[in-house]
């Protein structure tokens, strides 16, 4: 009867301490966040649900460690760097980059400059991005190519023109001559400008500014195709398979 007696007494101690220490933890702003004070380094932000979601706390919550919060935000696939402090009294700190989509494979996977690859939902709002289109065969995170296209997006814009496809179906393909990149443009007239390029000519048009040559040729009512699989000559049809001539470049 007296070790019963002496359980249940242990036990009632135990309970009070616990109540005591959790009502300790409520006054103490060593250890209670009150908020949550975040700041995206980049264009982008995170909603303040979603941030809450991913590091699995909220306002009002009593946190005796913040030492996992940084892995926990760093684990999410579309945040590039972060840090998470506490101001006092009461305040979470975090800083956070987000990964700056340049591209979209597929309906919901973005690739940024480094060509890292991440969800664009739930943590990026409706982009117009470049779509690029990949061989089913083709290891999705081999993407170097389509990063050495990517600052063409800049020289569109600089001519009025809107990337809207990159087409790598057979930039690896067996025979030489099938081997090609196409580009789908578009103008603010709606017209139509595919770009043929044979990948491994890549590099030199890139480097000899040739596109941005073809594109101060040609005007807004351009429509058409221009092939620049051979080198030093472009040839360009109008209207879609319409009169062909070569343009050099």
């Amino acid at each position: 009867m007296r070790i019963i007696v002496l359980s249940v007494l242990s036990l009632v101690l135990v309970w009070q301490w616990h109540r005591s220490f959790t009502e300790s933890l409520a006054i103490n702003p060593k250890w209670y966040i009150s908020q949550i004070a975040a700041r995206a380094t980049t264009a982008y932000s995170l909603p303040s649900s979603l941030l809450e979601q991913i590091l699995e706390i909220a306002p009002n919550t009593n946190l005796t460690n913040i030492d996992h919060l940084t892995p926990k935000i760093l684990a999410c696939p579309a945040v590039e760097s972060a840090k998470v402090w506490k101001l006092f009294p009461s305040t979470l700190g975090v800083e956070y980059t987000l990964r700056t989509p340049i591209a979209a494979i597929g309906q919901n996977l973005g690739i940024d400059a480094l060509g890292a690859t991440f969800p664009l939902s739930p943590y990026f709002p409706p982009l117009h991005l470049p779509m690029a289109i990949l061989n089913q065969d083709e290891d999705l995170f081999n993407t170097s190519t389509l990063i050495k296209l990517l600052p063409l997006q800049a020289l569109c814009k600089n001519h009025n023109l809107s990337l809207q496809t990159i087409d790598l179906t057979h930039v690896d393909d067996k025979i030489f001559f099938r081997k090609e990149i196409v580009l789908s443009l578009s103008s603010p007239q709606k017209n139509k400008i595919y770009i043929r390029i044979h990948p491994d000519h890549l590099s030199t048009i890139l480097k000899n500014n040739r596109l941005q040559k073809i594109f101060s040729k040609i005007n807004g009512n351009f429509n058409g195709i221009i092939d620049l699989r051979y080198p030093n000559c472009a040839i360009v049809s109008k209207e879609l398979f319409g009169d062909s001539h070569a343009l050099h470049s």
